[in-house]
C-alpha cells in the first residue's frame, strides 16, 4: 500500500511539473475574441521537439466548461498519426514556432460559445509531443443585435466564412415572412463580378436562425491572377400571398469587403 501511495504521489508530481513547465506562449494581438485572427508563438526548447524540423498542432476548446460552452476539437484534429498540412506550425527561428488561427473557424462555434482553448505541439505522426497547454481565454464578446452576422468578421477569399441570418430581427416584409431556403453569394474584383452566382442551401441551427458556410476561392470560378475584393449575399425564400399562392422572394443585397487581399 505504501508503495502504491509513493508511486501515485510521484505520478501526480510529475504530471503537475510537466504542466507547470509548458513553455511560455506569446500572442499577437495580446487579447482576441472568438472571431478575430491571432498568432501565437512558442519556443519548444527543452521539450522532446526541440530538434524537429516540422511541427503540428492538436487543439481543442472549452474542456469541461458546461453546456453553454460546448467542447470541440479543432478542424486540424483529423488523425493523430497523420496530421494534415493545415495543422503545420510556421518555423520562426531556432526552436521558435508560430501558428495563426481564428477561434470560430477552427472550432466551428460562434464567438459567444468560445471561452478558452488548449493545444499540444506534436510531430506529424504523434511520436513526440508536448504536454497539454494551459487554458488560454478568448475575450468576451458583446454584440449589437443585427439581422446578419458574418464569422470571422475579418476574412480573405481563402477563409471559410459563415453567414448567419437572424430572422427575428428582420424589418422588411420579405425577410420577416419568408421561409428561407438559400443565400445567394456573388464574388467581385475591381472590374466586376467574377464567375457565376452561387445559391447555397441554408441550415436552420435553431428556430429563427439560419446559416450558410462557404469558401469564396472555392465557390467562384476565379481565373488565375484574379483577386476578389468583395462579395455580396442575399437571402432567398418563399411565403404565401393573401390568396394562398406561393411567392418566391429575396431580401436585400448585402456587401462584405475582404480585409486581406492576396
Amino acid at each position: 500500500m505504501r508503495k502504491l501511495l509513493i508511486l501515485t504521489t510521484i505520478f501526480l508530481l510529475s504530471s503537475g511539473l510537466a504542466h507547470a513547465q509548458f513553455n511560455t506562449v506569446t500572442f499577437t494581438p495580446a487579447s482576441f475574441a472568438g472571431d478575430e485572427q491571432f498568432t501565437f508563438t512558442i519556443d519548444v526548447a527543452g521539450t522532446p521537439l526541440d530538434a524537429e524540423t516540422d511541427l503540428y498542432i492538436w487543439t481543442w476548446c472549452n474542456k469541461d466548461e458546461g453546456s453553454s460552452f460546448p467542447g470541440r476539437d479543432g478542424l486540424t484534429n483529423t488523425d493523430w498519426g497523420n496530421s494534415p498540412d493545415i495543422a503545420k506550425f510556421t518555423h520562426v527561428s531556432g526552436t521558435v514556432w508560430s501558428f495563426t488561427m481564428t477561434g470560430s473557424a477552427m472550432y466551428g462555434l460562434t464567438p459567444g460559445q468560445l471561452k478558452n482553448f488548449q493545444f499540444i505541439v506534436k510531430t506529424k505522426t504523434g511520436s513526440k509531443q508536448t504536454a497539454d497547454s494551459p487554458k488560454f481565454p478568448f475575450a468576451a464578446v458583446n454584440y449589437v443585435p443585427s439581422i446578419y452576422r458574418l464569422f470571422p468578421s475579418k476574412a480573405d477569399q481563402t477563409d471559410a466564412i459563415s453567414i448567419y441570418f437572424y430572422q427575428g430581427l428582420a424589418t422588411s416584409i420579405n425577410e420577416s415572412r419568408m421561409a428561407p431556403t438559400t443565400i445567394t453569394v456573388k464574388g467581385f474584383d475591381a472590374n466586376g463580378q467574377v464567375g457565376s452566382s452561387v445559391a447555397i442551401p441554408v441550415q436552420m441551427i435553431q428556430s429563427g436562425i439560419y446559416k450558410v458556410s462557404f469558401i469564396p476561392a472555392m465557390a467562384f470560378e476565379i481565373p488565375a491572377g484574379v483577386t476578389l475584393t468583395y462579395f455580396t449575399y442575399t437571402v432567398n425564400g418563399s411565403y404565401y400571398d393573401l390568396n394562398g399562392n406561393p411567392i418566391t422572394v429575396s431580401g436585400s443585397e448585402n456587401t462584405k469587403n475582404f480585409d486581406i487581399l492576396h
